[in-house]
């Protein structure tokens, strides 16, 4: 009989204390000491870093989004002319 392999699920509070614990690690080798310990490979310490980041920016997008609603197409276009200024001019 072979044994078939299972995929792992995390939650998302286990990947929000993996993500902590590597921001706190200190030295040398800290974070490869986590990897191993848990069984985890640096890339997917990457890719939940990434999700987590992801999640803060759209929290805050919609943040400013319920706060300056009516004001945000009024922004977006001058910032937008701001920056393509100074790009065309050259500062």
């Amino acid at each position: 009989m072979v044994v078939q392999a299972k995929r792992r699920r995390f939650t998302a509070e286990y990947k929000q204390r993996i993500v902590s614990e590597a921001e706190r690690a200190k030295g040398s080798g800290g974070i490869g000491a986590l990897l191993r310990r848990e069984g985890l490979y640096s890339s997917t310490l990457t890719a939940w870093r990434r999700e987590r980041e992801a999640v803060i920016r759209q929290n805050w997008v919609q943040n400013v989004a319920r706060q300056f609603g009516p004001y945000l197409w009024w922004a977006h276009n001058l910032i937008y002319s701001m920056i393509w200024t100074r790009e065309c001019v050259g500062e």
